[in-house]
């Protein structure tokens, strides 16, 4: 693929700015607010590094230590899916408290209020799509939050995200690259609705039950 846009690398700044530069970018490009790092102001390492894949954006993130929230309810409504990479991270999100290893995917409602805390090494993919561009009911994606791993379709996903992790450095043409953006958000789309159509089975499941 071409060569990532370096959106954010706080390692060639000083010790004392690498905060404050971390706390600016996450406001203004992504709408978190930053809760700090969990190390010394020497050990902060934040970098943002990006690839477009057709119209679809997608940035690795390599974040140790560092805990951020959206903490109010916006009228913003996309989701963004993350593979984890490397190191773990912890989050709350719709009352639900998960804990992410390496391998594993999430998929995170920003028209709702969360809060993540990454560990030691953390680092994760993600890419983020609209409400329209999945082309789904918002109920349907929101009901996908958290439980992702429902679908069927998950490991199909899981796998088609990890190996485009590992295809960032390869020698792929523009229209390859755009292709894969497409079929990203194509299995995007197929594992949300299926994983929220297994939630409303189990849902209804347990209704009868009663």
């Amino acid at each position: 693929m071409a060569a990532p846009v370096t959106l954010l690398d706080t390692s060639a700044l000083a010790p004392r700015e690498r905060e404050g530069a971390t706390q600016e970018f996450m406001e203004r490009f992504t709408q978190l607010d930053v809760l700090g790092h969990a190390c010394p102001p020497e050990s902060i390492v934040t970098r943002v590094r990006a690839w477009d894949l057709g119209t679809l954006r997608l940035s690795v993130t390599e974040c140790p230590w560092l805990g951020a929230e959206l903490n109010h309810s916006t009228a913003t409504e996309a989701v963004s899916i993350a593979a984890q990479v490397s190191g773990q991270t912890a989050m709350v999100h719709g009352g639900q408290c998960q804990a992410f290893a390496p391998g594993d995917i999430s998929l995170t409602d920003h028209a709702s209020p969360f809060r993540s805390q990454a560990g030691q090494a953390s680092a994760h993919m993600w890419f983020q799509f609209s409400y329209a561009e999945l082309c789904l009911p918002a109920a349907a994606i929101r009901s996908a939050v958290g439980d992702l791993a429902a679908s069927p379709l998950h490991e199909l996903f899981q796998g088609h995200v990890l190996q485009l992790y590992r295809c960032l450095d390869e020698d792929i043409s523009a229209s390859a690259a755009e292709s894969l953006g497409a079929a990203t958000l194509e299995l995007a789309r197929a594992s949300d609705v299926r994983s929220g159509m297994t939630r409303a089975e189990r849902g209804a499941d347990a209704h009868h039950a009663r």
